[in-house]
């Protein structure tokens, strides 16, 4: 590994600390942080990543709290690796080597949406029906109950259809047909086991494009 690599890394190492104890103020520049340093490495992004959630827990609402909070740590910084950083496939492989960003990402956070299904796509694509089997069973297990009576906190929910319809989609895309199969059955399985009719209905509609 290049010496000007292992700087970049040590620069990050730094800058993580300080920005950590002032997370609320530079949640920005924590999330552009762990996006850079998943280009450099992969096990050093899920350290950073864990520690960052683990050392924010009180963001992750119990009944009746927000879905703003978290989803700056979760949802957000999975945009942020797949937009700036080494991409969705790296983010799909820093969350399946982890369970703790497994467990609060989909199953603790009270708002999961299209990038989180884009993870899952991913994995089907890499053949690892092992660890979507287990992302999408966390997700539809999740019983987060936000606080949704501010108007504006409508659009910041649990749409476990939309966790789906990104998982299709990254699997149309990118999936090969050897897969295909396989991963229409994965798909059926867990929208069948989504209880909100609308949610369900969702994902129903966009299914029907891995049928084609």
């Amino acid at each position: 590994m290049s010496t000007q690599t292992e700087m970049k890394k040590q620069l990050l190492l730094d800058s993580f600390e300080a920005l950590l104890k002032e997370y609320k103020t530079n949640d920005n520049a924590m999330r552009e942080l762990i996006s850079k340093m998943s280009r450099l490495d992969m096990v050093l992004t899920s350290q950073l990543w864990e520690k960052l959630i683990l050392s924010n827990k009180n963001l992750f609402p119990a009944k009746g709290g927000s879905p703003v909070d978290c989803w700056g740590i979760t949802e957000r910084i999975i945009y942020e690796i797949k937009e700036d950083g080494g991409g969705i496939e790296a983010a799909a492989l820093i969350i399946r080597n982890s369970d703790i960003l497994m467990n609060y990402i989909y199953n603790k956070s009270s708002y999961l949406g299209k990038n989180s299904g884009e993870v899952i796509g991913a994995l089907i694509n890499m053949d690892d029906f092992e660890s979507a089997n287990k992302i999408l069973k966390l997700a539809v297990s999740n019983k987060s109950d936000p606080d949704n009576s501010d108007e504006f906190l409508v659009n910041f929910d649990l749409f476990i259809g939309d966790v789906i319809i990104g998982a299709i989609d990254q699997i149309k895309e990118n999936g090969s047909l050897e897969n295909r199969d396989k991963a229409i059955e994965l798909i059926q399985y867990y929208i069948n086991e989504i209880v909100d009719k609308t949610e369900k209905a969702k994902a129903s509609v966009r299914f029907i494009d891995l049928l084609e």
